[in-house]
C-alpha cells in the first residue's frame, strides 16, 4: 500500500506539470527516458491469419502479445486483484475498463484495437489470468477476502431515535477491512523475507 501511495503521489505530481518538465523528471531516472513515444495504432490490420508475413502467419497476434501493454495488463490486474480482493468485483471492473476503452477510443488513438485484442488478449487473456494469479497470491500469503457488498443485519427493533443510529449508519458505508492480522513476521527468517 505504501508503494502504491508513493507511486500515486508521484504520478499526480507528473500529471500537473507541463509536458516538457514532466519529461525532464523522467530523464533524472535514466537519460533514455522522457522522450516522446511513437504513436502505435493497434487496429491497422485486424486479420488473425497473415500468410504473406515472413515472421509468422499470425504476426498480428504475435506483435500484440510481445508488446509492453500485454505485460502491463497482466501485472496490473494481478496487483489490482490483490488490492480489491474480490474476484467478482475485479471482473466487473475489468469489463467496465474494456467498455470505457471502446467508448473513448475517439479521443486516444491507442484505444483503437481489434475485436480479438479486446476479447481474447485483454479481457479473457491478461485480465482473467492476472485476476487468477492475484487470487492465488492472496490465498498463498493468507490475506482474507474483502466483502464489498453491504449485508443487511438481521431483523431488529425499529427504533429511529436510538443512540447508536449514527454509528450503525456509518458502519454501513465502510468495507469490512478493519480487522487486525498478526503476521508474525519476525517469527522466522522465511516469514521476514
Amino acid at each position: 500500500m505504501g508503494i502504491l501511495l508513493s507511486y500515486s503521489t508521484f504520478m499526480t505530481l507528473v500529471l500537473i506539470l507541463p509536458r516538457d518538465e514532466a519529461r525532464w523528471i523522467f530523464k533524472i531516472f535514466h537519460p533514455s527516458q522522457g522522450n516522446p513515444l511513437p504513436e502505435k495504432n493497434y487496429a491497422d490490420d485486424c486479420r488473425v491469419f497473415t500468410p504473406e508475413n515472413p515472421v509468422s502467419q499470425y504476426f498480428n497476434i504475435y506483435e500484440n502479445v510481445y508488446d509492453v501493454h500485454f505485460v502491463a495488463h497482466l501485472a496490473g490486474w494481478w496487483f489490482k486483484m490483490m488490492i480489491i480482493r474480490d474476484a467478482k468485483i475485479a471482473w466487473v471492473i475489468s469489463f467496465s475498463f474494456e467498455l470505457i476503452e471502446i467508448s473513448f477510443r475517439h479521443w486516444l488513438p491507442n484505444f483503437w484495437e481489434c475485436w480479438w485484442d479486446h476479447m481474447f488478449l485483454d479481457l479473457f487473456g491478461c485480465n482473467m489470468f492476472g485476476i487468477f494469479l492475484g487470487s492465488l497470491t492472496i490465498k498463498y500469503i493468507g490475506v482474507s477476502r474483502i466483502n464489498w457488498v453491504y449485508e443487511k443485519p438481521k431483523a431488529t427493533k425499529n427504533k429511529v431515535c436510538e443512540e447508536g443510529v449514527v454509528l450503525r449508519t456509518m458502519s454501513k458505508l465502510k468495507p469490512d477491512v478493519y480487522t487486525t492480522y498478526n503476521w508474525k513476521m519476525f517469527e522466522n527468517l522465511q516469514k521476514y523475507l
